[in-house]
């Protein structure tokens, strides 16, 4: 697979409501690493609910790339003529599928990409939430290789101001351009396949989130520390509670959660096949 030649990437950046900056900006980062491989602005297209002008206001390396919007969708894939098709989605997800004023949906996309005549490899990369709810599903095909790789399972998928970034990224969408600018061979069988795209993500969302679950439990210590300290005061003969340090304090235990998130792969036999080279 030789993302410069005879490939086509599409990006989903779409939107029930408003697109956050932080998506424009993943997606931007995206197009900044493929057209310093060699991609051609004419192999790379949005799928977007935002106007082209507003983006393009806030990331002028989209002028020159293609928009659609989410209703062309299933036209723009199965229309696509390459040997490689990439389709990558940083935006907001649901149960419904991923975030759109039509919500799209697994078997909607799925079996766009077997209605794709031209594609020989297929790796579609989610990045928003619960995008577990795209696994699962029947991706053989007897003419193409279909993968799917999911940054979390059916919970939220993490952002983050990672080091070098002036902006929050998705975690695992960031980590995928980092191993097509630089791809490694994890495994050590002299190849740089989709598999080993696969472990990378992993390693590299977890290594964040593990970054981000020790500072939230140190305020979530912190917070307990407050409270009871509150709590002790008040029991002094002329000790009352601060209101605002009790709130802030109940406010933070109450809103914690564990910030993990699995990243899975379907069909990892076609994956360990698709090689970048």
């Amino acid at each position: 697979m030789r993302i410069r030649e005879n490939s086509k990437f599409i990006f989903i950046a779409t939107s029930s409501n408003y697109l956050e900056d932080r998506f424009m900006y993943d997606i931007s980062h995206g197009i900044e690493i493929l057209k310093s491989l060699g991609v051609a602005a004419i192999d790379i297209i949005v799928i977007t609910d935002a106007p082209k002008d507003t983006l393009v206001a806030k990331c002028i390396n989209m002028s020159d790339v293609s928009f659609h919007i989410p209703s062309n969708l299933k036209d723009v894939i199965e229309s696509a003529e390459c040997e490689n098709l990439f389709v990558v989605s940083s935006c907001h997800g649901s149960i419904d599928g991923i975030d759109s004023v039509t919500p799209i949906k697994p078997f909607t996309l799925n079996q766009s990409l077997k209605n794709n005549k031209y594609a020989k490899n297929i790796l579609v990369f989610l990045g928003q939430c619960f995008a577990g709810i795209f696994n699962f599903i029947d991706v053989r095909d007897e003419n193409k290789n279909i993968v799917y790789i999911g940054a979390t399972d059916i919970d939220a998928s993490l952002s983050y101001l990672i080091t070098g970034c002036d902006w929050v990224a998705n975690i695992s969408v960031f980590a995928l351009f980092q191993w097509i600018k630089t791809p490694l061979d994890i495994d050590g069988d002299g190849k740089c396949s989709i598999s080993d795209l696969y472990k990378y993500v992993s390693y590299f969302t977890n290594n964040i989130t593990q970054q981000i679950e020790k500072s939230q439990n140190y305020g979530l210590v912190d917070a307990f520390v407050k409270l009871k300290l509150e709590e002790k005061q008040a029991q002094s003969p002329k000790g009352k509670l601060t209101l605002q340090i009790v709130t802030d304090a109940v406010e933070t235990i109450r809103n914690y959660i564990v910030p993990h998130q699995n990243t899975w792969m379907l069909n990892a036999i076609a994956a360990g096949n698709m090689n970048l080279e």
